[in-house]
């Protein structure tokens, strides 16, 4: 049995990993919605959007044609909102064929220039290039996914959209009933409410999106599996999923438990093994190649 066991691991090698226990859906690394946005929360953004209709709707602006710039960018804001959904759902969406229609209409929609000094055109510029921000991280995120649908995050963290650096005043010109007032408001309070959803997104995914500071430790890796030393306690066959990062390159697979060492005491760490279950032939033949120059570096040091 010990031999058996055994088999699966041949190599220890030193490498940053991310390990966590499968969901009861069987399902990894899954994005838990309640911490992201509450009941309340889904109600103000309908109440916003609601407003927005509303607004939008004014005749007299309608005619004028001062509405298009403005529905311009809360279609932009739409595509944002649309990635960013998709993927707190676990969904990448860059294949399909309501992104291609997003991403034709955004390279459309242009902001108008004037000749005139105004402090509203700068203002639309930067709300407009502000989306354009959170759009291609969210379509990075999407590009660079491990698996089929396992997001990594950057960390860097900006503060949310603010008019005040632009123009001062706008929220009590709103309240008074100025209509542009009022559409640049409820459209900034619009990007605001999911440029936080976005920041809880990243939240919840820190520990896995926060590569630099995974466990790097010892790990006897082979192409059937790995074995570690952990503080915790896994049942047999217990199903987990695991990221290794083998120097610039991530691999992913399913695993289960296969062997535990009884602890013998508070502080010491069991040795567990885990076979692997599910791993793409890309990966698992990465970790054939990477296992071989880590052996052949042995050797070299050894024999020198």
């Amino acid at each position: 049995m010990a031999s058996e066991k055994r088999m699966f691991f041949r190599f220890d090698v030193s490498l940053p990993y991310y390990l966590e226990s499968m969901s009861s859906e069987q399902e990894c690394f899954q994005t838990d919605k309640s911490k992201i946005i509450s009941p309340s929360e889904k109600q103000d953004l309908k109440v916003l959007n609601e407003s927005l209709e509303q607004i939008f709707k004014d005749s007299d602006h309608v005619q004028n044609g001062s509405v298009e710039v403005f529905l311009g960018l809360n279609q932009k804001l739409d595509f944002m909102v649309w990635l960013l959904e998709s993927l707190i759902e676990g969904d990448d969406v860059l294949k399909s064929d309501q992104y291609q229609q997003y991403w034709y209409d955004q390279q459309r929609f242009i902001i108008p220039s004037s000749k005139k000094s105004s402090k509203i055109l700068p203002l639309l510029q930067a709300f407009s290039n502000r989306i354009d921000l959170h759009i291609d991280e969210l379509i990075d995120v999407m590009k660079n996914r491990l698996g089929s649908n396992i997001f990594i995050y950057g960390q860097s963290h900006i503060k949310l959209f603010s008019l005040h650096h632009y123009i001062s005043g706008l929220d009590v010109l709103a309240e008074k009933g100025n209509w542009l007032a009022q559409i640049i408001v409820t459209l900034t309070k619009k990007l605001n409410a999911y440029e936080t959803l976005l920041l809880k997104l990243k939240k919840v995914h820190k520990k896995l999106s926060d590569t630099d500071n995974w466990n790097h430790e010892k790990v006897n890796l082979g192409e059937g599996g790995f074995a570690i030393y952990s503080e915790q306690h896994f049942e047999l066959n217990q199903k987990v999923c695991v990221l290794l990062k083998l120097e610039e390159t991530f691999i992913f697979a399913k695993a289960f438990c296969v062997y535990q060492t009884s602890q013998t005491d508070k502080l010491s760490y069991n040795r567990t093994a885990f076979q692997f279950e599910e791993i793409s032939s890309e990966d698992s033949a990465h970790i054939v190649r990477f296992l071989m120059a880590q052996e052949l570096a042995f050797h070299q040091v050894n024999h020198d």
